[in-house]
């Protein structure tokens, strides 16, 4: 990539920072909404923790009760034979029950680790992209639509670089400010989880930190990147901002619908059984193969919609 390309993409992502931060209505709408979602995540984790305090306390009188039964009826039945009665059998086994959430724990953890690895990771991404998802839409919604309502389309087009560097500026400009500020979103909400149940994530079999922190950002990047591109490639070709402001909800809405309606056509379509199979099949492979195959299905989207964005951005289109 020549330094030319560099900076001109540079000066795009820098650009849409700046708009994004500069505007005056749309900074304490993004704190809003960061905060909330902040809260919406930790707000759960703590209500947990004081479940469990709750539940493991009521836990503990249960088994002080307990033993002083046992005291009392040892002491009874040692004054009248030799050897405990059932009665204290019975109290010394009451002695020994879990807590309701110890009980909920087990039940959790008694499932597959790649289920609970697929748990987090999935649960990781989705909260981080439905935060990008309004950044990275009005970036790419205003990519090139926003130019023509601007009239200033032709100085964009005016720079030496060529279709496809200009294309790939744009959506790296529309990626790049909503995967940092939602990866931010993953960082402080793992931290905040983590403080509050450091106790019952040190026991799950995954280590959870890595998951969220490290393995879930190419299914952040990898999505977002797919966004980015039907955004900006459909902003191309609309006249004004809402006309690619559809597009996007249209796209937004086809994969809702889509993934809304899998588990009907599995159900009820011949597509049921080999899709059923092909998954069965990929979860016997190993994490890594598990998790590196879903990544080679998202890469080979994002190629797909950069082939067919590619082709739509063309400079002698968007002038007519």
């Amino acid at each position: 990539m020549s330094p030319g390309l560099m900076r001109l993409m540079r000066t795009m992502i820098v650009k849409e920072l700046r708009t994004t931060l500069r505007e005056r209505h749309q900074k304490p709408a993004l704190a809003a909404v960061f905060l909330f979602a902040l809260i919406g995540i930790c707000v759960p984790a703590y209500r947990w923790k004081a479940f469990v305090n709750y539940s493991r306390a009521e836990a503990e009188k249960s088994r002080a009760a307990a033993v002083v039964a046992a005291t009392r009826a040892s002491t009874r039945a040692s004054t009248a034979e030799a050897t405990p009665t059932q009665e204290a059998f019975g109290v010394l086994l009451e002695m020994a029950a879990p807590s309701q959430a110890d009980l909920i724990r087990a039940e959790l953890l008694s499932n597959n680790a790649a289920a609970i690895r697929w748990i987090i990771l999935l649960g990781t991404a989705l909260a981080a992209m439905l935060f990008a998802l309004g950044i990275i839409g009005n970036a790419a919604i205003a990519s090139f639509a926003g130019e023509k309502e601007a009239k200033t389309l032709e100085l964009a087009l005016a720079s030496p670089a060529g279709d496809g560097a200009l294309f790939i500026g744009k959506c790296l400009a529309a990626v790049v400010p909503g995967v940092v500020f939602s990866y931010l979103l993953v960082l402080l909400a793992t931290c905040g989880v983590w403080l509050l149940l450091r106790g019952e994530l040190a026991t799950l079999p995954v280590n959870v930190p890595l998951h969220t922190l490290v393995l879930s950002a190419p299914l952040i990047v990898l999505p977002s990147v797919a966004l980015a591109l039907v955004g900006v490639a459909g902003s191309a070709r609309a006249e004004t901002v809402k006309g690619a402001g559809q597009v996007i909800g249209i796209a937004v809405l086809v994969v809702l619908l889509g993934g809304g309606m899998l588990p009907v056509l599995a159900r009820f379509t011949p597509l049921g059984p080999p899709a059923a199979a092909a998954l069965r099949a990929w979860l016997q492979w190993p994490f890594a193969a598990q998790y590196f195959g879903l990544i080679a299905v998202l890469v080979s989207v994002d190629a797909l919609l950069f082939a067919l964005g590619r082709a739509v951005v063309r400079r002698q289109r968007m002038l007519v």
